[in-house]
């Protein structure tokens, strides 16, 4: 006797409704998609107005509204017949990286299908969606560790665990973010500038930053990890005669989680005080990377942040001004404090 422990059915059709009548026509049952809270498109919409799939899903109404919408670096048929160490059924593999609690780094900038057709609807027309990538633990210890972390300056986390009883091979990162606009791909977020836009969304509270080669006087270079206690962003949008200013100010509370240092003169108190060598690092990496996340949106036209939408609430009197060009016409005035207990 063998124990089936996995369904894989497959249907195709000329449309998104074809296609899963096809799978009732070939299974005998009808795909109840209620249950459905994971909806993967496969690489060759890498091109494509992904809204020619989305749009079936957005207006049924037996599909619930927070269903997750990633995007697959292969094809999505291929990518959900693999199996994982974390789970013999791929999709639920895929649901523990996407899904992060608290506890867990924010590295992930989630999208469900119904926020995704409103930000498609909406004037700005821009949204965005994680990227499924797949590593293999058939790869030497080393390797996969080489591949499973990654640093921004600053800013590491490993793609997943790889101790299963379930026998697969395949781990899931979903790190970088694919922009849109207009329902096309325009670009990418790695995984630092993800990190970013959940910084700026206040969405980074109780995960980690890691920042390596602090110079110290003492000590040397000394690497960090940082535990983020409370982060806040404050976006300010400005519109005038002479032109439209976004002012950004972070603003990050953290403790030290771990050094590396020869000589510690530091415990794993929650009340040591910040180094300000720490400090200053930590504020120059995260400059650096806010700057370069705004370069990528306006390379794309992508206003993931909904700025279009603050300048027609907050400066009415200028929208018709700027609306067409917000992004391009931006200047910036950005800000990084990082505290601690002093």
């Amino acid at each position: 006797h063998t124990e089936k422990k996995k369904t894989h059915i497959q249907g195709k059709g000329v449309t998104v409704g074809d296609a899963i009548k096809d799978v009732s026509d070939i299974s005998g049952w009808y795909p109840q998609l209620v249950f459905c809270n994971l909806i993967v498109l496969g690489k060759d919409f890498m091109d494509k107005n992904v809204l020619t799939i989305l749009d079936y899903f957005a207006k049924t109404l037996r599909i619930q509204d927070s269903a997750l919408v990633v995007l697959s670096t292969e094809k999505a048929k291929d990518l959900l017949a693999k199996s994982s160490p974390l789970d013999n059924i791929s999709s639920f593999a895929l649901q523990k990286v996407l899904y992060k609690k608290s506890g867990f780094n924010k590295d992930v900038a989630e999208m469900n299908i119904k926020e995704f057709c409103a930000e498609y609807y909406s004037p700005a027309s821009s949204s965005y969606m994680p990227i499924i990538s797949t590593i293999s633990t058939e790869k030497s210890g080393n390797d996969l560790e080489g591949s499973g972390q990654k640093s921004i300056g600053g800013i590491k986390q490993s793609d997943s665990n790889s101790s299963s009883d379930s026998g697969g091979s395949d781990l899931f990162s979903a790190k970088n973010t694919a922009l849109f606009k207009n329902g096309i791909k325009v670009g990418e977020l790695n995984e630092d500038l993800t990190i970013m836009y959940n910084l700026l969304t206040n969405n980074y509270a109780n995960s980690v930053i890691s920042i390596e080669n602090v110079d110290e006087t003492y000590n040397g270079k000394t690497n960090y990890m940082l535990n983020v206690l409370k982060n806040n962003a404050k976006l300010n949008l400005v519109a005038d005669n002479k032109g439209i200013t976004l002012n950004v100010n972070l603003n990050i509370y953290c403790k030290v989680g771990d050094q590396n240092s020869k000589s510690s003169h530091t415990s794993l108190s929650r009340n040591d005080p910040l180094p300000n060598s720490v400090k200053d690092a930590l504020e120059n990496k995260l400059y650096n990377v806010m700057y370069s996340y705004f370069q990528v949106l306006k390379q794309t036209n992508c206003d993931m942040l909904k700025l279009e939408q603050k300048l027609f609430r907050f400066n009415y009197p200028f929208y018709a001004t700027y609306k067409d060009n917000l992004l391009e016409e931006l200047k910036l005035n950005l800000s990084v404090n990082v505290s601690g207990n002093k």
